[in-house]
């Protein structure tokens, strides 16, 4: 399956809401099983730590940390591996040009997403998330799959923001 073919994964995205059209840019790094790191580009830097169900938030413009719990199965999909989503359930799968796309929906809270592949070679290419209110849209490019990501990265690094 799609989501298991991909151990490793780092990338640079686009965040486009469908609300305001407000767009943000960053790196994404996530490593299995459990981690996940967004990094937000000026000019409104942040990082966010995804570690488990841990998350870490450090914005920059506070210079402030703040923690929390993390009960997403979306997004544990994308950092676990497909067996231990429970909550997840599988919507359509459908093939447009070179692309496959999941719908799934978290049981719980009913968030529904659409997970975007490009199937030769296989890598996650987008990500769209509908929010009771709005939709969030992710891109992915300067994509690189199943490489070697040290644990180090998944550290908020404060001096890459100055």
């Amino acid at each position: 399956m799609y989501f298991n073919a991909i151990h490793s994964f780092k990338a640079e995205f686009i965040q486009t809401n469908s609300i305001n059209n407000a767009t943000q840019y960053g790196m994404v790094i996530m490593k299995k099983p459990g981690l996940l790191k967004w990094d937000y580009y000026p000019p409104t830097p942040a990082s966010i730590i995804i570690q488990g169900t841990n998350v870490s938030y450090y914005d920059k413009e506070l210079e402030e940390y703040s923690y929390s719990i993390i009960n997403n199965p979306i997004i544990n999909l994308l950092s676990s591996n497909i067996q231990n989503t429970k909550d997840i359930i599988f919507l359509n799968i459908s093939t447009v040009d070179n692309k496959k796309i999941i719908t799934i929906q978290d049981q719980k809270n009913q968030l529904q997403a659409d997970v975007i592949f490009n199937i030769h070679p296989t890598e996650i290419v987008g990500l769209n998330i509908a929010n009771p209110d709005s939709i969030t849209y992710i891109k992915f490019y300067n994509i690189q799959n199943n490489i070697t990501i040290a644990e180090t990265e998944f550290k908020h690094n404060t001096s890459y923001y100055n």
